[in-house]
């Protein structure tokens, strides 16, 4: 249900009367609540020789982008305010550990309507307001399962590496890893060297919401030019590792690359952590690729990942998947053995000189009991 809809019922169940205690309205008890957006999941959930068949097809990328990049966020209403009282605080608990993953205070003059974006897929979570000496009881939802889209103001293209099935039916743990776009203009295309993107609501939500620790820029020396420091804020440490994407990934500079990053990924003292490049999609996306392919994560579910910027770039020549993503699976599959693509890219990994231990160790810690 949309923002507006709901502040027009509001509107037409008229002023509450004195206090009485607070009723939560939405989501209801037990509800199972979106976090995408009806097209975004049509798409997602498009057969899969009809999405490749017209992914590098001008009109069709026009209406992907269209879209937005946007996810949804989970709508919070609730009733029983006298209307003296003029802000209240609304919690939102994880139910599986009990972790609190928003509190805030807010103004009662949004007529009591909040949206809350970012919170994780497929999970369960309890809420409650509190106003003045007056505390609701918990009220308990799910949101949906699928891929978690991120909104950073600021920064496109962002989101979380986790919500999906891995190796053994074990999801991906979401709030480690993050893959997005990059925070500041590159050096290389914009005369106001290292131009910052990221507002500081984007910083607030990146620092304080989702506890980044670690920036892995994946850009060249030219684009981080000048670069000290993450644009992401003060409190995230900047770690600068050129890499490249595709097919060049055999070449020794790659592999290299490849190693580096990998093991900044997988030492947990950088961990909740963020990789980009400048767009998000292609030296991103082949990170994103190698890191879930190792956690076992299903063939459609790669592609998907790595199609997912269509939400935001609309542009065919160099996003396409004839000329990057399917060469980058030829690549793969002509030059590492294995009976899967899920072995194939582990088969690279290791040539990479990462090791089996290391590789278990990543999927322990990124994959759910």
């Amino acid at each position: 249900m949309r923002i507006k809809q709901i502040v027009m019922l509001l509107i037409f169940w008229g002023s509450v009367e004195a206090f009485a205690g607070i009723q939560l309205l939405l989501p209801k008890d037990g509800a199972v609540v979106p976090i995408l957006s009806e097209a975004q999941k049509r798409y997602l959930g498009t057969a899969t020789e009809e999405r490749v068949a017209g992914f590098d097809d001008p009109a069709v990328r026009a209406r992907l982008a269209l879209i937005g990049w946007n996810p949804e966020p989970v709508v919070f209403v609730w009733s029983g305010v006298d209307w003296d009282t003029v802000s209240a605080e609304i919690e939102i608990r994880r139910e599986s550990d009990g972790q609190a993953v928003c509190r805030e205070n807010i103004s009662l003059r949004t007529r009591n309507v909040w949206p809350v974006y970012n919170l994780e897929s497929g999970t369960k979570y309890a809420w409650r307001v509190k106003i003045g000496g007056e505390v609701s009881p918990w009220g308990h939802f799910s949101t949906e399962a699928g891929p978690r889209l991120l909104s950073v103001d600021g920064v496109p293209n962002f989101r979380d590496i986790g919500g999906r099935i891995g190796m053994n039916g074990r999801r991906v743990r979401q709030g480690l890893l993050y893959r997005s776009s990059g925070a500041n203009r590159p050096a290389a295309t914009n005369a106001f060297s290292g131009a910052i993107q990221i507002s500081k609501r984007g910083q607030e939500t990146v620092c304080g919401r989702l506890k980044i620790k670690t920036d892995l820029d994946l850009r060249s020396d030219k684009e981080c030019k000048g670069m000290r420091r993450s644009p992401f804020g003060p409190s995230v440490k900047w770690t600068h590792i050129p890499s490249g994407c595709y097919h060049w990934m055999t070449n020794s500079f790659e592999k290299d690359a490849i190693a580096k990053c990998f093991r900044v990924v997988n030492d947990p003292e950088n961990l909740p952590l963020v990789f980009h490049c400048i767009s998000g999609q292609d030296r991103t996306g082949t990170l994103a690729f190698v890191l879930n392919a190792l956690l076992g994560v299903s063939e459609e579910d790669l592609s998907l990942d790595w199609e997912m910027t269509v939400f935001w770039n609309p542009a065919t020549g160099w996003f396409s998947r004839k000329l990057r993503y399917e060469v980058m699976l030829k690549m793969f599959d002509e030059c590492f053995k294995g009976s899967t693509l899920q072995e194939k890219v582990e088969q690279y990994v290791l040539s990479c000189g990462i090791s089996k231990d290391e590789i278990d160790e990543f999927r322990q810690r990124m994959l759910e009991d």
